[in-house]
């Protein structure tokens, strides 16, 4: 008997299958259960991991993350890399934005309970409105970058002396947890050697692990669900199958592991909660249910973006999983055919309005209007239209589809009041833009070979690296043969998924699933900053494990056909070792992702021509030299143990062993700079391999080399917020040298460095003096001059200056010190 209140023309949901034809041992909650132990056990390594990649960004350098609950509507109402952005004296870079708030909102949460930073900072004692004192309240100053801002000037302070006031001295660190103002030992939590901000960062790592951890066996036993109880009611071995080979897929490695990627994780969970809840509603049409998908729709989006691609999963999926009269040929001649065009067309129609609006005003308004917010009457029109046009009352489906279309609007409308469509830069930096250097054909070409490049890491996940931006992806053209193989593939799984939709078959639904998410990160829908990663595939990999599932049980049904005795152990053993194969991968990866260290020292050698790892392997080699195991004294109470960093540090100690360097240090920033100058040579234009090379110039004293690199960093982001703090340093070590060398006499040495000291401080009064002095002890009576003349020109009142000055030009050349 139809039924009125499905599909249009009526559906019905299948009666489930009820057993296990291959795996007749199984039962649901036994499978469930198989899945969650598989990913507790398979991931639990990584809860002793620090934060590695993005975590920083997102996490450590977010003020809103910092401030706890307090934060919470600045994670919901602004860019997720707006804080970052802030810090860097810079502005969104990426048209659209990023705006995966739910995550973030979680961070927010975990960093209640641990503690947080009223600031948004973890080292804050700053006067920052410059009146005197350290203000108990809110102030209004003006940021090193020359933005105004308002904010507090300390973290948390004890008021030592009784004056009521707060004194720098009275601040401790965020690292002092115990409050007694000293160094401990147990408050270095990496035990590097070095207390400092990163052992701030690090209280509660595990912590945040552990979250992500159970988050992902949850999000895979909800998988699991949706497959047995609803997708595939009536092939329980293959959804057992599909969950199982989804959790152990070594390439989800990143998306466990790196804290950041926890949005994959929430968009999981949330992705199976909808197609869940559709499902019961389909069934029963209980209006509870279709609140539940419209909720776990709404928090999917705020996960990450990618489940818009529901839209069209949720209706195939309905079309294929469901018993059904519909019929391609006969498809305007159904009753309730009318109503859902009205519901796609008023969707299409209010979304299209609601960017023009918001694309019209990034683009057009003047600095300083007032935003645009009518949008957000759209999604509300929407709701009135359609219940004036009957909508609600045309069948359950197209009810469902109405609520989720106007849960993408409200989606909309939030991601339009939180980012820009237009970048306030031009995208020219090819980090961001990997296409940037390519040409029509190649762009086009290089697209396509990303494709086979991805399934290649699904089918057989052997190498796997945390970046793959330029330059690692060579630009292919119609002349690459990898490009035509990608294209003879996909044309053919297109062809093929056309035909498996229409006959409702399980691998059109899967296929499509796979294609549908692929396309949201395959730059052709559209651009995403980067060429491709691991984590952008987890969502298409559901398609994928499905599919793989499908043929892995067929290949068993038949040999249960023939041998049925030997079957049932042929088919265990088969997943035994691949949950075994990958589950060994997928461990190994999570050792990787300890922390930027191991991650980093690690992917240069599997992937040395991405200069994102280069660079980041060259800032790490920086990081280590201070740590215990590279300085040159232990600090006292520290074990004297090497930590190799998971073993990729162990090219250092043989080198070391061999003779080929005489210390761990010298042996670091060899190779730091070896990365770097890799790095650079890819990239000329790379801010960060210039910083990094400078430091470790300066820590070799190649004072040329070091100030070369600094400059470049000058030229190309003159206001990096790093490179101040690096030129005090380099100004330090300079003075000290000079000064020293002017104290024994070597005149030379002591010009060298004050020569050093004016190219990176151009109006250095003192430095241009002193470098006057030194020529003029050396007898270069025209280069003394000439160094007191730029003297009078940063400080016109200099009275030593202009004193010698006159010597010079009346002919005196005795030797000068600053006592007599």
């Amino acid at each position: 008997m139809a039924n009125k209140n499905s599909l249009p023309g009526g559906s019905i949901l299948p009666l489930p299958a009820g057993s296990f034809y291959v795996f007749t041992w199984l039962t649901q909650k036994l499978a469930a259960a198989i899945i969650a132990v598989t990913a507790l056990v398979f991931y639990s390594v990584s809860i002793r991991n620090e934060y590695a990649l993005d975590d920083g960004i997102i996490i450590h350098q977010n003020d809103h993350v910092l401030k706890g609950v307090k934060g919470i509507g600045g994670i919901m109402s602004l860019d997720a890399y707006e804080s970052f952005y802030r810090r860097m004296c810079a502005t969104d870079q990426l048209a659209g934005g990023r705006y995966r708030p739910l995550s973030v909102v979680t961070f927010a949460l975990e960093q209640e309970i641990l503690g947080t930073y009223r600031t948004g900072l973890y080292s804050k004692t700053d006067d920052s409105n410059r009146n005197g004192v350290l203000d108990h309240g809110r102030v209004n100053y003006i940021t090193s970058c020359g933005r105004p801002e308002t904010n507090y000037e300390y973290n948390r302070c004890i008021d030592v002396n009784g004056d009521g006031l707060a004194q720098p001295a009275e601040c401790p660190q965020c690292w002092d947890t115990n409050m007694n103002f000293s160094n401990d030992r147990q408050e270095d939590l990496n035990s590097d050697g070095i207390i400092n901000e990163v052992d701030c960062q690090l209280y509660g790592a595990s912590f945040r692990h552990f979250n992500n951890i159970w988050l992902y066996a949850l999000g895979c036993v909800l998988l699991y669900i949706a497959f047995a109880r609803h997708l595939l009611r009536h092939e329980q071995d293959i959804a057992f199958v599909a969950a199982l080979l989804f959790t152990i897929h070594p390439i989800h490695s990143e998306a466990v592991a790196n804290v950041k990627s926890r949005d994959e994780i929430l968009s999981l969970i949330f992705i199976s909660l909808t197609f869940i809840f559709t499902f019961r509603f389909i069934g029963s049409g209980n209006r509870k249910d279709i609140f539940g998908a419209s909720l776990a729709l709404l928090l999917a989006l705020l996960s990450k973006e990618y489940a818009v691609m529901m839209l069209m999963l949720v209706p195939l999926a309905v079309y294929t999983f469901t018993v059904n009269p519909f019929s391609w040929t006969n498809i305007t001649g159904n009753r309730n055919f009318r109503s859902a065009v009205v519901v796609v067309a008023g969707f299409i129609a209010c979304a299209v309005i609601m960017t023009y609006i918001k694309r019209t005003f990034d683009i057009h308004a003047l600095p300083g209007a007032r935003p645009v917010r009518s949008y957000w009457l759209l999604p509300f029109f929407y709701l009135a239209a359609l219940s004036v046009a009957g909508s609600f009352r045309s069948g359950r489906f197209n009810v469902l589809m109405a609520w989720l279309f106007f849960v993408v609007l409200l989606y909309v409308g939030m991601r339009w009041n939180a980012v820009k469509l237009k970048p306030s830069v031009p995208n020219n930096e090819i980090l961001n833009n990997p296409f940037l250097l390519a040409d029509g054909a190649e762009r086009f070409c290089t697209k396509g070979f990303i494709l086979l490049k991805y399934l290649m890491l699904l089918v057989f996940p052997r190498t796997l690296s945390s970046d793959y931006s330029f330059d690692t992806i060579a630009y292919r053209d119609f002349t690459s043969w990898d490009f035509w193989v990608s294209v003879l593939l996909h044309v053919s799984l297109v062809v093929a998924t056309v035909m498996l939709v229409k006959r409702k078959h399980l691998l059109g639904f899967a296929a499509c699933t796979y294609i549908l998410f692929l396309l949201m990160v395959a730059n052709i829908v559209m651009d995403i900053g980067a060429t491709m990663g691991e984590r952008l595939i987890f969502h298409a990999s559901i398609g994928f494990c499905m599919a793989a599932a499908f043929f892995v049980v067929r290949g068993a049904a038949r040999i249960k056909n023939r041998w049925p005795v030997r079957s049932g152990i042929v088919a265990v053993t088969l997943l035994l070792v691949v949950t075994i194969l990958s589950g060994i991968k997928t461990w190994e990866r999570n050792f990787d992702w300890k922390n930027d260290i191991t991650l980093f020292l690690k992917d240069v050698q599997t992937n040395p021509n991405s200069v994102l790892c280069l660079g980041n392997a060259g800032a790490r080699y920086v990081d280590l030299l201070s740590t215990e195991d590279f300085s040159v004294t232990t600090p006292a109470g520290y074990d004297t143990a090497f930590n190799d960093q998971n073993g990729t540090l162990r090219h250092i100690v043989e080198e070391v062993q061999a003779g080929k360097y005489s210390t761990r240090r010298e042996a670091g920033i060899h190779h730091g700079i070896a990365v770097l100058e890799r790095a650079l040579a890819l990239h000329p234009r790379y801010v960060n391999g210039y910083l990094n090379l400078g430091l470790l110039h300066m820590q070799l004293g190649n004072d040329f080399e070091a100030i070369y690199n600094f400059k470049n960093v000058e030229r190309l982001y003159p206001n990096n917020p790093y490179l101040e703090s690096y030129y005090r340093a380099f100004e330090y070590n300079l003075y000290s040298r000079a000064n020293a060398a002017a104290q024994n006499a070597d005149w030379g040495a002591s010009a060298k460095a004050w020569k050093m000291l004016t190219i990176i401080r151009p109006r250095h009064a003192e430095a241009w003096f002193n470098l006057g002095v030194s020529y003029f002890n050396q007898q270069k009576i025209q280069l003394a001059g000439s160094a007191w003349q730029e003297t009078l020109k940063v400080q016109p009142d200099h009275k030593e200056a202009n004193r010698l000055l006159q010597v010079v030009r009346g002919g005196s050349v005795q030797g000068y010190s600053q006592d007599g």
